[in-house]
């Protein structure tokens, strides 16, 4: 889960001002949450799972998918700043497959896949070709008609479709 990410993240911090941050610094000196270089945080360990199991926070992630599928579908070919939130990203399209949030899948991972394969994130674009995989089947799109994901790169994306679901598959990208 993470709380706050790139541009939108230092936004709140301003809006906010200061008092959020040394909440935030203090609960990362109590090791409650971690923040990376650009200080975004996220929680760490049992916390996180303990959270997810005590709190219903579907209204939030719902928000945040809606968010992000607007936010990424903006940056075009901006591929810096789609990978520079990738964690979220993902984080979001995996909560959307789970949920069975097939049309999101697809909207957020066409907005992003472009991206992971310039990017060359071979297993992220990999992990993402399978939840939009999986999406198409469950919605009968034409994503899955021949041809029609082979914008990007033909080869990887014919071997992603031809597949079974596991995750056994994704070891061939990294």
């Amino acid at each position: 889960m993470q709380l706050a990410h790139g541009a939108y993240g230092r936004g709140i911090r301003r809006r906010i001002g200061h008092d959020a941050h040394d909440i935030l610094e203090s609960l990362r000196d109590r090791g409650v949450v971690q923040a990376d270089a650009m200080l975004r945080y996220t929680l760490t360990g049992a916390l996180e799972t303990e959270l997810k199991m005590s709190l219903d926070v579907t209204r939030w992630v719902e928000r945040a998918l809606r968010y992000f599928i607007e936010w990424a579908e903006q940056q075009g070919p901006d591929t810096e700043r789609l990978l520079s939130d990738l964690h979220v990203i993902l984080q979001l399209l995996e909560w959307a497959a789970e949920a069975g949030r097939w049309a999101d899948v697809l909207r957020l991972g066409r907005a992003v896949e472009g991206a992971l394969a310039l990017g060359r994130r071979w297993g992220a674009w990999a992990q993402v070709l399978g939840w939009m995989l999986r999406a198409a089947r469950a919605l009968g799109d034409p994503l899955l008609k021949p041809g029609s994901c082979t914008r990007v790169a033909p080869v990887p994306c014919a071997w992603v479709m031809s597949q079974p679901l596991t995750a056994n598959w994704l070891r061939h990208f990294d």
